[in-house]
């Protein structure tokens, strides 16, 4: 079997929650990502956020509670002999999320456990 890590830098995509399953806005800000990572890190290695251990810096998070956070990127897809398939495997979703591949969606998450 072969493998294809999608592990390393991708595009975070974030804004106000919304009630659409759509695409977000291009107006929302977009800041590099390690995956696996978290938001919190991300932000901070963007500079949108200070130190989250410093102070009362962990209390800045509040405005973000009501956020989507969209991943993106793009990756060469594997060539396949006939009779292959391809799984697209996740070691963790946090919490509730949807997953969309070109434009399709092609699943729902309620809980990563």
């Amino acid at each position: 079997m072969h493998s294809v890590s999608l592990n390393g830098t991708w595009d975070l995509t974030y804004g106000m929650q919304r009630n659409e399953e759509t695409i977000p806005p291009h107006d929302w800000p977009t800041i590099p990502a390690q995956v696996p990572g978290n938001v919190e890190l991300d932000l901070m290695n963007a500079k949108v956020l200070p130190d989250l251990a410093m102070g009362n810096n962990i209390y800045l998070l509040r405005q973000y509670e009501g956020f989507e956070w969209w991943y993106y990127r793009r990756f060469q897809r594997p060539v396949l002999q006939e009779g292959q398939r391809v799984d697209l495997v996740f070691d963790g979703l946090d919490c509730v999320a949807d997953v969309w591949l070109n434009d399709v969606h092609l699943g729902h998450a309620e809980n990563m456990l």
